[in-house]
């Protein structure tokens, strides 16, 4: 007999929840002399029971095919995965074989000895395998002092044994370091930390922590009660981004932007409260001339009532390339104040129950860009109007960027107004997807001294109808149309736009050109206020309006659909006019010359029939081919005879 396998060890096996045989391949007497583990995903091991938990079948013939296999479980599931299984070899420490003097020689039993002794030395040779040693070349002591209560054992200073000390001394003096924040040397920069990707690079978790600093790094609490305004500024004066993690923190002061690629960045407007607790000072105010600031995700809040100057972000110098974005706005004089941009983004943005305008824009005098694009804002119920662009004396002409799904509630004053200055003209208004309604005057109104407006599938309702302002019980007007454009505007184009039920007119405008394409303008004039009854109404220069749906299907309110400053100017093609209450369309000055064709109701103007005749004056063709008058047929002035 011989032991030819060195390895008393079987395993880990990994359970699958489908294996139950476990193989080993090392020679054994009895199936008693192995042991099986039973391990847990957290590394926690269970010496199973034979013929309880586990069976073991041992191959016949141990020297020629050593080992056998065991069978877990005996009863129940099949190991499952984050499971075990371990075979040990676990010969008993003995040696029961007896050999008496002058007794017959009996090789088998002496052979059997010396594999037994050789069994257990492999099993030993496993165990050790599993322990701490020494390496070969050393000449340390591994001899563990003596047990001392509450100790720590540690090197000897002279490194070639182990001693017992007490807890205070190292571990005391580690914890003391890992917990100093106060050394720029201790604390987190004693802990190292590598992300876990191709190529990282290990670093300190100090390094780490310093790459989003937050004003609660500078000293702010964020628990309503303490004036964090000195760590909010210490923050920003330190570092470039800093985020402003969930709490409510009181602002005594202003926090200050001051350098280009600054953020402030809040948890979002539910989690991460600013409150400014003065009057008359502005919550959060941007230096001028930066670039590529950002401030977002927070609710910016006021204790006191504002007065002039306690805005809520003024920014109302000159900007670049910088977003405003994320956040709620709301009991400030002024909700949010910019100046002039080459480029900047407002987005997601509420300003509401502010005591002057939700918004308010204004440009520089050396600059006439105020290209603010902004999207996805509202401004609700606020004492003055919601969005306001005012230009300032300087520049020879002011650009705006576009104005894209932004609505009003409930404002007090006109929804979004555009107000330039002679010799200061605003061109190029480009408003869309906008939603304006019930606030105290116009929803839209135009007084830009300049060209190239167009307004875009925009809804403008309610205007002077309802309560408005920061509580909410300043009473209605009953002024205010949906659009109003004086005459101090070149040119409007108005397209896919919709005004109901406005204490005055749907639209009215007295731009020198005022071309309006689809849309519908219904149920005007709900004031019942003379001549502003009106679908569109052009007081002065030339209209253009067709394909649009133009009346009142109540008949109690709008009038006329279409009312013209001169029936030489006013031009009404394929439209819907029924249900006005006086008339499809009229003008104050030759109101018989306004070119309307293709409109119904049918008896309006000229009209064009299928079968290729043509009705002037609301009487029908004689037939196809036939040109039907209801007047006079003249030519270069000169009525022809009656036939």
């Amino acid at each position: 007999m011989t032991v030819s396998a060195t390895a008393r060890k079987a395993g880990p096996f990994a359970g699958n929840g489908v294996t139950t045989v476990y193989p080993f391949q090392f020679k054994v007497f009895t199936k008693a002399d192995i042991q099986v583990i039973l391990t847990d995903a957290n590394g926690a091991a269970t010496v199973l029971v034979l013929d309880s938990d586990y069976s073991v079948s041992l191959n016949t013939d141990q020297d020629a095919s050593p080992g056998g296999a065991v069978t877990y479980p005996i009863v129940g599931s099949p190991l499952a995965a984050g499971l075990t299984l371990t075979t040990i070899g676990n010969l008993g420490y003995d040696q029961a074989t007896s050999l008496a003097n002058s007794g017959r020689y009996l090789p088998e039993v002496v052979e059997r000895t010396f594999d037994k002794v050789v069994i257990l030395i492999q099993q030993l040779k496993e165990i050790s395998g599993r322990t701490l040693q020494a390496a070969v070349g050393t000449t340390v002591n591994l001899i563990f002092p003596a047990p001392g209560p509450g100790k720590f054992i540690k090197w000897r200073s002279d490194g070639l044994g182990l001693e017992n000390v007490d807890a205070g001394t190292d571990s005391m003096a580690l914890q003391g370091l890992l917990a100093d924040a106060g050394d720029v040397l201790h604390g987190s920069a004693l802990i190292g930390l590598k992300v876990n990707l191709t190529g990282s690079v290990g670093r300190t978790l100090s390094s780490r922590l310093s790459d989003t600093p937050t004003v609660k790094d500078f000293g702010a609490k964020g628990d309503g009660v303490t004036n964090d305004t000195a760590a909010f500024n210490a923050a920003l004066l330190a570092g470039t981004c800093i985020r402003v993690p969930a709490g409510t923190y009181i602002l005594n002061g202003t926090v200050n932007i001051t350098r280009s690629g600054q953020k402030l960045i809040g948890d979002g407007p539910s989690s991460t409260i600013l409150t400014a607790t003065t009057n008359n000072l502005p919550a959060v105010s941007v230096s001028p001339f930066l670039t590529n600031w950002e401030i977002a995700g927070f609710t910016l809040n006021r204790s006191v009532t504002a007065i002039a100057g306690g805005d809520g972000i003024s920014a109302p110098t000159s900007c670049s390339q910088s977003h405003i974005h994320d956040l709620v706005v709301q009991g400030h004089w002024r909700g949010i104040v910019c100046g002039s941009t080459d480029y900047s983004r407002i987005s997601n943005v509420v300003s509401q129950q502010n005591f002057n305008h939700g918004f308010f824009f204004t440009n520089q005098a050396g600059s006439g860009a105020m290209q603010w694009y902004m999207n996805n804002c509202l401004s609700s119920r606020n004492d003055g109007s919601g969005f306001v662009f005012q230009a300032s004396a300087g520049p020879g002409a002011v650009a705006l960027g576009t104005i894209d799904d932004c609505a009003t509630f409930a404002n007090s004053g006109r929804g979004i107004a555009f107000l330039g200055l002679v010799g200061v003209p605003i061109n190029g208004i480009r408003l869309t997807n906008g939603f304006f309604g019930e606030d105290g005057d116009h929803e839209v109104f135009l007084d830009t001294y300049g060209a190239l407006h167009s307004i875009r599938a925009t809804f403008a309702e309610l205007a002077g109808r309802g309560s408005t302002g920061v509580l909410g019980t300043t009473p209605p007007t009953l002024l205010g149309s949906g659009f109003f454009f004086s005459g101090n505007n070149r040119d409007v184009l108005v397209a896919d736009c919709r005004s109901d039920a406005n204490a005055r007119n749907g639209l009215a405008t007295s731009a020198l050109s005022t071309v309006v394409t689809g849309g519908a303008y219904t149920g005007n004039g709900v004031a019942l206020v003379a001549f502003n009854r009106n679908g569109i109404s052009c007081g002065a220069g030339r209209l253009v309006v067709s394909g649009a749906i133009i009346g009142d299907y109540t008949l109690a309110y709008q009038e006329f659909g279409v009312v013209g400053a001169s029936g030489d100017d006013t031009s009404v093609i394929g439209c819907d006019l029924s249900s006005n209450i006086t008339a499809p369309f009229s003008a104050s000055v030759n109101p018989g010359r306004i070119t309307a064709i293709g409109n119904l109701p049918n008896t309006s103007q000229t009209l064009l029939y299928a079968a290729g005749g043509i009705g002037v004056g609301g009487v029908t063709p004689a037939g196809a081919g036939t040109i039907n008058v209801s007047g006079d047929l003249a030519k270069n002035g000169t009525v022809y005879t009656n036939p």
